[in-house]
């Protein structure tokens, strides 16, 4: 018998941040959503799939990152306190093979990254304004991990990169996320406040691999079967099977059962 357990976390707001080159300060706060805001993150530029699937970093591991950048597994700041933020970018096409670009040089490295923050239900992204290397000193981010194979997932599949910056997801959004897939843009479970679970594999390099999984699904609620990783703040799910699920998710929760 399956039991279930409710991980209900409070809404935050999101807000986008602009990026030099491509929007101005006041063309990206007119596109964020009420209260955008302009501010500085300091963390280790990582690559997502290895650091939340594998709990991998370090310097050592700067041309494995790079490599895994290129076959589109985004890069993100991994902050302190254990947390992602998501570098995002803004315009119908960009994506994340645009904010790799910006932080490839700096796999691997601590940073302080300025631009404008968007609040996205449960998580954090930057639309860089510019990068930096960081020098302050830091004890680095909570080892800490927790594995729980055998779990099944509620969640909506959609594309990370228009979920994020525009909070694009949706029935009507179903062809546009799967074309994005098909592209390699990384597909992810979101709850309805926006609690991100990202798939990962144990393979590197790595890009979106789950999305061949995941595309046939897009756009939908599907109940997810695998193993949820939880690393510091962050989550992530290696994923064994997928089906759909026909009731839509309960507002203001993530149901993981087992």
């Amino acid at each position: 018998m399956l039991s279930s357990r409710r991980v209900v976390a409070a809404v935050l707001l999101f807000v986008p941040l602009a990026w030099a080159g491509a929007l101005t300060a006041a063309q990206v706060a007119g596109a964020a959503a009420p209260g955008a805001q302009t501010v500085t993150v300091s963390g280790w530029v990582v690559d997502a799939n290895s650091w939340l699937g594998q709990g991998v970093r370090g310097p050592q591991y700067q041309g494995r990152s790079a490599a895994s950048a290129e076959a589109g597994s985004p890069l993100v700041i991994l902050t302190d306190n254990g947390s992602i933020v998501f570098p995002v970018q803004f315009g119908a096409s960009a994506g994340t093979h645009a904010s790799n670009l910006q932080l490839t040089s700096y796999a691997e490295q601590r940073v302080t990254v300025g631009g404008w923050l968007i609040r996205r239900g449960q998580e954090k992204a930057i639309v860089i304004q510019y990068v930096t290397s960081a020098n302050d000193p830091a004890a680095g981010p909570p080892t800490s991990v927790r594995e729980t194979p055998g779990v099944e997932i509620v969640a909506r599949v959609t594309e990370l990169n228009s979920w994020l910056n525009r909070g694009s997801s949706g029935p009507e959004q179903r062809d546009h996320t799967a074309a994005r897939a098909r592209s390699g843009e990384p597909l992810v479970l979101v709850s309805d406040p926006g609690f991100v679970l990202y798939p990962v594999t144990k393979s590197t390099p790595s890009g979106p691999q789950s999305n061949g999984l995941l595309v046939n699904f897009a756009e939908q609620t599907v109940r997810v079967k695998g193993t949820l990783i939880e690393r510091g703040n962050a989550r992530a799910i290696i994923i064994d099977s997928v089906a759909a699920y026909a009731p839509v998710i309960a507002q203001g929760s993530l149901r993981t059962e087992r």
